[in-house]
């Protein structure tokens, strides 16, 4: 009995010869048609995240057996959008062009010298608004007529810009730069007024450089500026805000929830503003405080008594995938007093 595996897939004509020996005289057998079918293959698609974020994301390919060699085709909605070659039974694309809304794809190994042809089933793939950076400023230890806050770093044209800019005042006005458009305003008229305003805009192409918001007044201020990926270029879908002083020990906001008109994927943002320099402490369930430039302090206040020239905190907290018609109803933030809650849709999709 001879074992081979190294035969690839066809029709084969096989003889034996036999060499004989000092008694008996060689002879060679009739040839038979041995037809050696393929080894049955298996196609499978999945991702680094699903949802992922708008401009990340890696989609891998994987072929069993794993001795599939060979190129796999790749397509969306029936589209063709990439190829890999396969290495150890694998392969991979990125999605980092790939726009916001639910992707059809299908893998297509087109089978190989050993190895039969298959097709993945379908993967339903989804890339939503993503967050890409936050920046943050403030007045310092003095108050001024005029607060200048740098763009977030690495941010690209088209990218949505949202910013929150908080004043210790509840009499002094907030008029953005040009080319901001205010979404809303709350004021706190307590011991420990507030104010603070929520803006948007696109960014351009090229250096935006620094946004100054000016006060009708001078006044300490703060603010934070995110930058959103894949969002929607039109004005936000929904704004609801609600202002709160909170004399506990451990004060909390509750921003309010926002019910959408139709199920949408995209992205919450919470922004608070308080009248003391302490850091942010928590974001509420499901929320996520960006890891730098997601909030600034003016210097001088005191969180137990606080004028109009006191101190102004600004900070946001961020939950992505939203995909209910129902947001959450509350955002718990440390010791804030002021607070909007902002829903910002995905962009149209577009072909890929």
């Amino acid at each position: 009995v001879i074992a081979r595996a190294d035969l690839t897939a066809g029709v084969r004509s096989l003889t034996a010869r036999y060499a004989g020996d000092n008694n008996l005289d060689p002879s060679t057998s009739a040839p038979v048609a041995v037809t050696i079918r393929a080894a049955p293959t298996t196609t499978a698609v999945t991702s680094s995240a699903n949802p992922s974020v708008f401009g990340s994301g890696t989609l891998t390919v994987r072929v069993t057996p794993a001795g599939a060699t060979g190129t796999v085709s790749i397509s969306d909605g029936g589209v063709a959008i990439g190829t890999c070659v396969l290495s150890a039974g694998a392969c991979s694309i990125p999605m980092t062009a790939w726009s916001v809304g639910t992707h059809e794809i299908v893998a297509s190994y087109p089978g190989g010298a050993s190895y039969a042809a298959s097709t993945s089933a379908p993967f339903a793939q989804v890339v939503s608004v993503g967050f890409r950076g936050a920046a943050a400023g403030n007045t310092g230890s003095k108050t001024g007529t005029s607060l200048a806050i740098a763009a977030p770093p690495a941010i690209a044209a088209g990218d949505v810009l949202v910013a929150a800019v908080t004043i210790a005042s509840s009499s002094v006005s907030i008029s953005p730069p040009a080319g901001w458009t205010r979404l809303g305003s709350d004021v706190v008229s307590t011991t420990a007024p507030l104010t603070q305003g929520i803006f948007w805009r696109t960014a351009p192409a090229g250096a935006l450089g620094s946004s100054t918001w000016t006060f009708s007044g001078a006044v300490k201020g703060s603010g934070v500026i995110l930058a959103l990926t894949g969002a929607s270029s039109d004005l936000p879908t929904a704004d609801a805000y609600r202002g709160q002083l909170n004399a506990s020990a451990v004060p909390q906001i509750y921003t309010p929830g926002l019910t959408l008109a139709a199920e949408r994927r995209g992205i919450a943002l919470v922004f608070g503003g308080m009248a003391t320099g302490t850091t942010l402490a928590s974001a509420g369930t499901g929320y996520t405080i960006p890891a730098s430039g997601g909030s600034s302090a003016s210097s001088g206040g005191r969180a137990d008594s606080q004028t109009t020239t006191g101190a102004a905190y600004s900070a946001v907290a961020l939950r992505s995938f939203v995909v209910s018609s129902q947001l959450n109803t509350a955002s718990s933030l440390g010791a804030v007093n002021i607070g909007h809650t902002v829903f910002i849709g995905e962009a149209a999709p577009a072909a890929p």
